[in-house]
């Protein structure tokens, strides 16, 4: 037996030193030619780590709460559309009845939908939905403008 530390050397091997720099050397060169990184490449790869993968359910279900409240807001005015003229009867102003208020009312809802959607397409999730609650804002005051429209025709049929 042998009394050095590694059985699987031969006894009479020497142990032979580098002659070249040593690692820590190498590496300190090796970082002062890394050092003036581009600030692009710092950027991409923080983009890069931080880039978040959408899922399409989570597209589905975005998009599923506005077909929701577009819809709510497509069955007021329909409801507008079928109630109001029965309304404008009973008050005996049958003939005022603004028919292209009623009707640009229901649409609204509708165009509004299909422009948003056009618009968002293909985009983050998180635009998507702000092009989306943009879309369902102008369409809820699209609503309340024809409304009001309604409510100062049935006030012009009331003083003739």
């Amino acid at each position: 037996m042998t009394d050095r530390a590694e059985t699987n050397e031969p006894e009479g091997a020497e142990v032979v030193e580098p002659e070249t720099p040593v690692a820590d050397d190498v590496e300190t060169d090796v970082d002062e030619v890394d050092e003036p990184r581009d600030a692009a490449d710092e950027q991409a790869e923080d983009d890069e780590s931080t880039e978040r993968v959408e899922r399409r359910s989570d597209v589905v279900i975005v998009m599923a709460v506005f077909v929701v409240l577009f819809g709510y807001q497509l069955y007021a005015a329909v409801s507008n559309l079928i109630g109001l003229p029965e309304v404008y009867a009973a008050a005996g102003i049958t003939d005022a009845v603004p028919w292209a208020i009623l009707v640009a009312n229901v649409a609204a809802p509708a165009v509004a939908f299909a422009a948003a959607s056009a618009v968002a397409r293909g985009r983050r999730l998180a635009a998507r939905a702000g092009i989306l609650l943009l879309g369902f804002g102008v369409s809820a005051q699209l609503s309340l403008l024809c409304e009001e429209l309604a409510r100062q025709a049935a006030i012009a049929a009331f003083s003739h």
